[in-house]
């Protein structure tokens, strides 16, 4: 086997390995909840979309606590059938573990209890992190998308309608070309919104929330929509190394001090955790519209189409090829 051959080899064990599960994985990730729909998963069983006080869910949550387990957050729906989201975690010399425990809004009842990373959305976002090889993997991942974005400038450069292509194939060429532009800008984007994310520095092991916080969870909510009007979205417990709560109140969060009460809104600048959320919003889709995640749902399957389009391509030639010999 010469050179070019091994070059070969390696160019495509790079994207079977790496770029596909990658992309095919983001592809899926942009519908978690569809893909927990169709799964059956019992966390969507709700029946209703009336919401409760607040504590009420707190309430429900604790008696299905593991031993070491606080609750951490609460996420409540913004669309209709989803599930009120309450998040636990236990912080060990192993680092920290996360359940969720998702209740049905009209009656606060235990809908399922799950690690954050079980089912086949865990699963797939295991794959979209690390390709299931913890520590090292997430640098293979930056790499894969440094890779991919290589790939897209080179194959807009080399698919260049020159006139021989022209010829051959005549307006079609360039409509062939644009729409392979189309697809190439997005994943572009994705890409590199991936490798930012992979090389970043990780998060530091979060603090425990605080066993017995001082204030009422109601009396946090009050305080809070006293300076924010509007829909509770999220609530973050204090923690032992941060006593605040942080409630977001349609798009604003709000501080209230666990001790005296007092609430006053974040400021509004751009932070790099502000940044590094919005980059997190929009390489998941959730910062983005349904035509968003359609955008990048089809740049996510690219890679995989186009590689079964290279094969069968190849296979062509090479039959072409060894018909002219004979």
């Amino acid at each position: 086997m010469d050179g070019r051959a091994w070059w070969r080899v390696h160019g495509w064990i790079a994207l079977i390995l790496v770029i596909v599960p990658l992309t095919l994985s983001g592809a899926m990730l942009m519908w978690p909840e569809a893909i927990g729909r169709l799964t059956g998963a019992s966390r969507f069983a709700t029946s209703g979309a009336v919401l409760l006080p607040v504590d009420r869910y707190a309430q429900a949550a604790r008696p299905v606590l593991g031993r070491g387990e606080r609750i951490a957050a609460m996420m409540l729906p913004e669309r209709r059938g989803a599930p009120v989201v309450v998040v636990a975690t236990s912080v060990g010399t192993k680092g920290a573990g996360t359940v969720d425990i998702y209740l049905d809004p009209p009656t606060a009842r235990v809908l399922e209890v799950a690690a954050s990373d079980a089912g086949l959305v865990g699963f797939l976002r295991r794959v979209h992190s690390d390709l299931l090889v913890p520590g090292v993997g997430r640098s293979i991942v930056g790499f894969g998308g440094v890779l991919t974005m290589v790939l897209v400038v080179v194959g807009v450069v080399v698919w260049w309608p020159n006139s021989r292509r022209r010829q051959a194939g005549g307006g079609s060429v360039w409509l062939g070309y644009a729409a392979a532009v189309l697809i190439a800008a997005p994943l572009l984007v994705w890409s590199f919104s991936g490798v930012w994310i992979s090389f970043a520095k990780p998060a530091p092991v979060s603090a425990q929330p605080m066993a017995r916080p001082a204030q009422n969870l109601s009396v946090i909510v009050a305080r809070a929509m006293a300076i924010t009007p509007g829909a509770v979205r999220r609530i973050v417990w204090p923690t032992e190394r941060n006593p605040d709560w942080t409630v977001g109140v349609a798009t604003v969060a709000v501080k209230v001090a666990d001790d005296s009460g007092s609430a006053v809104a974040a400021p509004a600048r751009v932070s790099a955790g502000v940044a590094g959320r919005s980059i997190l919003a929009l390489h998941d889709g959730s910062g983005l519209g349904v035509v968003g995640r359609l955008v990048g749902f089809v740049a996510g399957l690219a890679p995989s189409m186009l590689m079964v389009g290279g094969i069968v391509s190849w296979r062509r030639r090479r039959r072409a090829l060894a018909i002219r010999k004979r």
